[in-house]
């Protein structure tokens, strides 16, 4: 721990604004570094002139995925009291704090070293110069310092390597990337963890096999966010070296450039031995590219004015096609029933087009002919849009074009999306308890006044509601939907309640279930003797229609922010009124999570007895600092500086960088007035789906420098 600060020594520190220069420097080294992954890698940090040093505080900034942290060694205070720099780390970065009453000179060399074990790939290794400080004498004078960074990368000179292929492909093809190791043929694996990297957004991944040496053992894999990882086993140990041994990572390749496919940080390889022993590897990267950049493209647009029950044209273009351009084949998926396929009209050349499901398959009726050329609007797709809402059509990943060997393609989805709506139909949602009756309303509003046509089909859970009847019965049912269908010769104002669906409610612990519209659905008026949809709205409902408003309650430390708070009692009250809804306590992850029906609420939170307060000296350094002009506040966040101003004056002054180093050091203050622990309040909206990741922080009053939790 750091010796305790006297408040003489801390009000000195308000002089901090005074500097002189001493020549001194401050040097991470070895300034370049290579390493294996899973190795213990030391960087030194060496010093020159420090003399007469009273205190010194360093931010040395790392790529926390590349290296982690393990403890500080080396450091000498000879004479001195035992005051070993405390280590903090605040995400990507490892702070030292060092101060004595007693200045001491250090001889030019290593002042102390930073031990880190390495994950992989490259960071660089430097300070956060604005918030590093050295003084020097008593009282402690900040001095000019000059900082030499370092970095550290892999080593590349291995005799065990890691190989990801390089694999060429088409647009929409399905691809083996694979995965190989050189070396020496005689060593043993018996464990391997690979994590591998690849862009989403040009490769869909399908799964990991293995061959070889590594088709036997254990094998798992586990895609998240543009990394598989590779788990494998053998505890017999295998020659990996071999011929035919490798992993197959299996894609979609849905890109139209190259796209790198690399080893990220994490990657393991070691023996079959107990205790298991890393083996030094090095790792290569590979890629997929396409056959050629494209040369021609098939394009589907984007329509946003759709409306139900009427025919929507979409024109295929092509471009860039070849003139000798013979054969094709074009698979398209489409959102059905949403849309309803027609025809395909208006060909350059002739086609088939048969649908099947929701897809769609066209090809040439004969061997195409060079004129006319199949380059621009070469075909309309017509479909019915029955709605509800945005219907996607998609190339498919077969699609071909020819001509005597293939044709590289660029293909452009399209989709049909809802005109901007004027009206709203809205079915009800109650609460009830199973079991029992229930009458669910359908309402209109905003609807003209002069409607003739009403058709609706509305989908209902029939394990949960059993359907009774209707008013006005209007109503057919088919299965678990229902069909109401409306009209009159009479114009008429149908705002309001349009219809009442009543139905027996059953479901075991008063489960939610949803009533909504399906693909279908359509208003309409007159004018002349033409009918006239209007663009609708439709809005679903249910009975006990309740939605998933979860997230995780934070430590406000620094990003990643890694410490959750668990045992803490969240509450939820509607907002505005501050009705209660329900309270919870989070768990071991402090995830929380309510079931609540759409509205607004507000969220606070109740520290349990176990939460002790917590903040170090450090903060109150902090706090004096920002008082004087010198906000050195690690990641700072309006809840930190509202943690800051521990006697609820409104502002964050000397006073309250006393009141929290006394605290720290076990004295309270009588104007030590912030209850221990301050949370954020969000507010949040439901609005008929889940509301998931609603994370928010908390903090111990006084802790400016993130610090806790300690309990």
């Amino acid at each position: 721990m750091m010796r305790k600060f006297t408040l003489t020594l801390l009000v000195i520190l308000a002089f901090g604004s005074l500097s002189f220069g001493l020549g001194a420097t401050a040097k991470l080294t070895p300034l370049v570094t290579t390493a294996s992954p899973n190795e213990n890698v030391a960087i030194n940090l060496q010093v020159t002139n420090f003399n007469s040093i009273g205190s010194f505080q360093f931010y040395v900034q790392v790529d926390p995925a590349v290296m982690t942290f393990i403890n500080v060694t080396g450091f000498t205070h000879t004479g001195l009291p035992d005051m070993s720099p405390p280590t903090v780390i605040y995400g990507n970065t490892v702070t030292l704090l060092w101060t004595s009453t007693t200045p001491h000179t250090w001889a030019d060399g290593t002042l102390l070293t930073l031990n880190f074990k390495y994950k992989g790939l490259t960071s660089p290794i430097s300070f956060d110069v604005p918030n590093c400080e050295v003084a020097s004498g008593m009282p402690p004078i900040p001095i000019a310092i000059s900082y030499t960074n370092a970095s550290i990368s892999p080593f590349m000179g291995n005799t065990e390597q890691a190989h990801i292929g390089t694999v060429s492909a088409a647009t929409g093809s399905n691809i083996s990337v694979p995965v190989t190791y050189t070396g020496a043929g005689g060593t043993s694996v018996g464990a391997i963890t690979q994590r591998i990297a690849y862009d989403p957004g040009k490769l869909t991944f399908i799964n990991v096999t293995g061959s070889g040496q590594l088709n036997s053992g254990s094998l798992s894999t586990t895609p998240s966010s543009g990394i598989v990882e590779i788990v494998w086993s053998n505890p017999a140990g295998v020659s990996i070296n071999t011929l035919g041994t490798r992993f197959n990572v299996n894609f979609q390749y849905t890109g139209s450039t190259t796209t790198i496919v690399s080893f990220s940080t994490g990657c393991e390889i070691v023996t079959p031995s107990v205790p298991a022993t890393n083996i030094p590897v090095t790792y290569n990267s590979g890629s997929v590219a396409p056959l050629g950049p494209p040369t021609a493209f098939a394009s589907l647009p984007v329509l946003t004015t759709a409306v139900q029950g009427q025919l929507i044209d979409v024109p295929l273009t092509l471009t860039g096609m070849p003139s000798n351009t013979t054969n094709f084949n074009i698979n398209l998926t489409y959102d059905n029933p949403r849309m309803s396929f027609v025809g395909a009209y208006n060909a350059i050349q002739p086609v088939l087009a048969v649908p099947n499901g929701n897809t769609i398959a066209i090809t040439n009726v004969n061997p195409l002919t060079a004129i006319p050329s199949i380059n621009g609007q070469f075909l309309v797709l017509r479909f019915k849009y029955n709605g509800v809402g945005k219907a996607n059509i998609t190339f498919a990943s077969d699609c071909q074009f020819n001509n005597g060997s293939t044709i590289v393609v660029g293909y452009t989805n399209g989709s049909v999306s809802p005109a901007l709506a004027t009206g709203n139909a809205n079915i009800g949602t109650l609460s009830a308890t199973s079991p029992s009756a229930v009458s669910i309303p359908v309402t209109f509003d905003n609807m003209p006044t002069n409607i003739g046509s009403v058709q609706m089909k509305i989908k209902f859970d029939a394990t949960k509601l059993t359907y009774v009847n209707a008013s006005p019965s209007i109503v057919s049912i088919t299965g678990d939907v229902l069909t109401i269908f409306w009209s009159s010769t009479t114009p008429t104002n149908i705002n309001g309640t349009f219809i009442t669906l009543n139905f027996n409610y059953a479901a075991a612990s008063n489960a939610s279930t949803q009533v909504t519209f399906t693909d279908g659905c359509e208003v309409s008026y007159m004018s002349g003797t033409t009918p006239v949809i209007v663009p609708t709205n439709w809005n679903n409902g249910g009975v006990n229609s309740l939605f998933k408003l979860s997230g995780v309650l934070k430590y406000d430390n620094h990003p990643p922010y890694p410490n959750t708070l668990a045992g803490f009692t969240v509450t939820l009250k509607t907002s505005p009124g501050d009705v209660f809804v329900g309270t919870t306590t989070t768990n071991a992850s402090g995830y929380y999570e309510f079931m609540v029906a759409n509205g607004s609420y507000k969220i606070t939170t109740t520290a349990p007895v176990s939460a002790t307060w917590f903040a170090s000296e450090a903060s109150s350094y902090l706090i004096f600092y920002y008082a004087n002009g010198y906000d050195l506040i690690p990641d700072p966040t309006p809840l930190k500086y509202l943690a800051g101003d521990v006697n609820l004056d409104g502002w964050m002054f000397e006073d309250d960088a006393y009141d929290v180093f006394y605290r720290a050091n076990g004295y309270l203050l009588p104007d030590y007035l912030a209850p221990d622990w301050l949370f954020q309040i969000p507010v949040v909206t439901v609005s008929g789906t889940n509301l998931p990741n609603q994370d928010y922080f908390g903090i111990c009053s006084g802790d400016v420098a993130g610090e806790g939790p300690i309990f």
